[in-house]
């Protein structure tokens, strides 16, 4: 007995390396598998855009300046007073106030009708000291509060009775309850405006830049229709209360009626336009990698540093997060979570072309992983996307 526990000591110690590297190629392999079982986290954060036509950068325009929109009943001043308005806010631009333009259009007789053509525009502008005038035309206003019915199930009591005991024996009659359809009546609410503007270079009296807008708002509602009119929110409202509607507007569409959803469309489209002419941030929100070993060995080294890289993002230091990823990718080339989330980032900001790096680095580091597959392909039909809208601009510029 005794000789048979060496025997089993001898056998256990010349299979040790053999056990030792079974190991170590176990943790390899569930190592291996970690980056394409990396955990991920949307992250909502804002970027700057720049804008489709630099008029500053392009044709050093310093000053501008809006007139009234064409457009039906009080779309046009509307739409004129809310682009003016995104332009003061980008502090981009040199704005004349439109007080002073409407002074100098009544004093030549022209109004601030919003009908006035590029030649006449110009001829404004250089009365009012301006290097470049923005004119344009609502082209729809709509409004539809479509009804439609639903069929839904509610209790309806009835004639009969039954008895009902309590645990002492005591019964009492109560009136039965059944479950009958009724038809109830909801509506369908559409909302679109779309406009075109046009900026007019005051001493050629050129158009240099056109751009239209068209945005939708939609959702159900089971209250009925408000009838209000066409939108007359400015006239109705104070600017502060105008702006108090359209901030807390987001998460109350149902409780919004017609001018209210005129106005908040309205107001998405003047985004567009001046959005266009200038730098602006949007909100965007991505989704990243958090790191493939993270959730099962802890934060360590350069998962440790790829969650820090997602803070900054957050808090909106999202150049510093791609400092931090293209460091950790230097150093660590397979990790591939670092060059994902970067790509992500570039994606995000329109560079599709760092995107398309980025996210074929990961791709390249772990071919397994269907997620980086795929944003490669996302990122390609973005790209596609906004080849052909700067080609459409482009042509669209031309024949102006």
């Amino acid at each position: 007995m005794e000789m048979l526990n060496k025997g089993q000591v001898t056998m256990s110690r010349e299979a040790q390396p053999g056990v030792r590297m079974f190991l170590v190629l176990t943790v390899l392999l569930v190592v291996s598998g970690l980056a394409g079982c990396a955990e991920v986290v949307k992250v909502a954060f804002e970027r700057q855009v720049p804008p489709e036509m630099d008029l500053k950068r392009d044709q050093k325009i310093e000053s501008i300046a809006v007139l009234n929109f064409d457009g039906p009943a009080d779309s046009g001043l509307i739409l004129a007073d809310l682009f003016a308005a995104k332009l003061v806010q980008g502090q981009y631009y040199t704005v004349v106030e439109r007080e002073k333009l409407n002074k100098i259009l009544n004093e030549q007789k022209l109004g601030m009708t919003g009908m006035i053509d590029e030649k006449a525009a110009a001829m404004v502008g250089k009365l009012a000291g301006i290097q470049a005038i923005v004119m344009g035309r609502v082209a729809s206003y709509s409004f539809t509060d479509e009804p439609y019915t639903k069929t839904v199930m509610t209790d309806r009591k009835t004639m009969s009775l039954k008895p009902v005991c309590n645990d002492k024996g005591k019964c009492t009659q109560e009136q039965i309850v059944e479950q009958v359809p009724m038809t109830e009546t909801y509506h369908r609410r559409n909302t679109t405006v779309s406009a075109t503007q046009k900026v007019v270079h005051v001493e050629s009296g050129q158009v240099i830049w056109s751009k239209i807008a068209t945005e939708q708002l939609k959702y159900d509602t089971g209250k009925p229709s408000k009838e209000e009119g066409l939108v007359n929110m400015l006239n109705k409202f104070s600017d502060s209360i105008f702006v108090g509607l359209l901030n807390n507007s987001g998460n109350s569409n149902s409780e919004l009626g017609q001018s209210e959803s005129l106005a908040v469309t309205a107001d998405k489209v003047s985004d567009v336009l001046a959005g266009s002419i200038q730098p602006h941030k949007i909100k965007e929100e991505g989704e990243f990698e958090l790191g493939g070993w993270a959730k099962f060995l802890g934060e360590m080294g350069a998962d440790k540093e790829i969650k820090h890289g997602i803070e900054m993002i957050k808090s909106g230091r999202v150049d510093d997060a791609i400092h931090k990823y293209e460091s950790v990718a230097s150093r660590d080339p397979k990790n591939c979570s670092a060059a994902y989330n970067v790509g992500i980032i570039h994606m995000q900001s329109d560079d599709f072309q760092k995107a398309d790096t980025a996210f074929r680095v990961a791709e390249n580091c772990n071919l397994n992983n269907a997620r980086y597959s795929a944003a490669v392909g996302e990122n390609k039909k973005r790209w596609d996307k906004a080849k052909e809208d700067q080609r459409k601009n482009s042509t669209n510029s031309a024949s102006k």
